[in-house]
This record gives structure tokens, C-alpha cells and sequence, in this order.
């Protein structure tokens, strides 16, 4: 089963640049992360750069974000998302909940982190999951953020 960690946010809540600083990427690929706990030294992610509803690359509906993760080789991924599926340009794509509602049947949910510029908004989340709230993220220097996100999911 794949494991999933996800950063949600809001349109430039800085989803982008917590993975660069989570990462080193400067573009979507595969890194090496060593884990701070015994059960693993290192796992390599698969790190998407901006969030799904955005990406026109792979056009990633939850369905087609799915079956890309799925037909992958690796078994870990690091995935942004909007809260809101509605994009600048005025097309709707779906929001955070439905992608995280078919992964969650599907994978396994290792962490959230959630960024928001004011207060977080309410969004099921699976209790298993480690949760880690950032509000006013815009405000936040992303090392800040960045380390509080690595102390949560056990990431060095």
C-alpha cells in the first residue's frame, strides 16, 4: 500500500516552497528522506511541486492522482492540495476533501500539515492521521514551518 503525506493550503499559503524546503526539489521527482524513529533509516518520496488541482501535466483529477500514484514504483508520496478545487483562472476542479477522501480508501495517510494565511478550515480529516496545523503560514518563515512539519512526521 502507498503511503501519502499531503500539504494543504490556500491559493499561495506557500504549499510550493514547504516542499522545496522539505525536499531540496526544484522540480516534481523522487528524494531520499532519513526518518527520525527506528522503524525506517530512510524513505524515498515522490514529491509533487504544486498542487494537483493546478497541475496540468498530468490533468490529476483525484481519480487520475490515484491511478499515477498507483502505477508508480515508489511507495511514498508527497502531494500538495488546495482546500478549495476552484483554480485562478475560473476553472473548477475538486476540492481537497474528495482527493483525500479517496486516498484515504485507498492508501495510507501518514500526515497532513495545513497551511492557511487566517484560520484553518474545517475539512475531515481521518483521526490515524498526524495533523499538523500552521495558521497564518504566510506570515511563518518557511525553515520555521518546514521543521515543525519534519518533527511531526519524523523526517530529518
Amino acid at each position: 500500500m502507498k503511503n501519502i503525506y499531503i500539504i494543504l493550503g490556500e491559493a499561495h499559503a506557500g504549499k510550493s516552497t514547504l516542499v522545496r524546503s522539505l525536499t531540496g526539489l526544484r522540480a516534481e521527482g523522487a528524494v531520499k528522506i532519513q526518518m527520525n524513529n527506528k522503524a525506517a533509516n530512510s524513505i524515498c518520496v515522490y514529491a509533487f511541486m504544486c498542487a494537483a488541482q493546478e497541475e496540468q501535466k498530468h490533468n490529476h483529477t483525484p481519480e487520475n492522482l490515484f491511478d499515477f500514484i498507483n502505477d508508480n514504483e515508489y511507495k511514498h508520496f508527497l502531494i500538495p492540495l488546495r482546500y478549495n478545487g476552484k483554480i485562478t483562472n475560473g476553472e473548477h476542479r475538486p476540492d481537497a476533501q474528495q482527493y483525500i477522501d479517496l486516498l484515504n480508501k485507498n492508501c495510507n495517510i501518514l500526515g497532513i500539515a495545513l497551511l492557511s494565511q487566517t484560520t484553518i478550515p474545517l475539512i475531515n480529516i481521518p483521526t490515524s492521521v498526524t495533523q499538523i496545523e500552521c495558521p497564518y503560514s504566510h506570515d511563518s518563515a518557511v525553515n520555521f514551518i518546514a521543521n515543525k512539519v519534519r518533527n511531526g512526521w519524523a523526517w530529518l
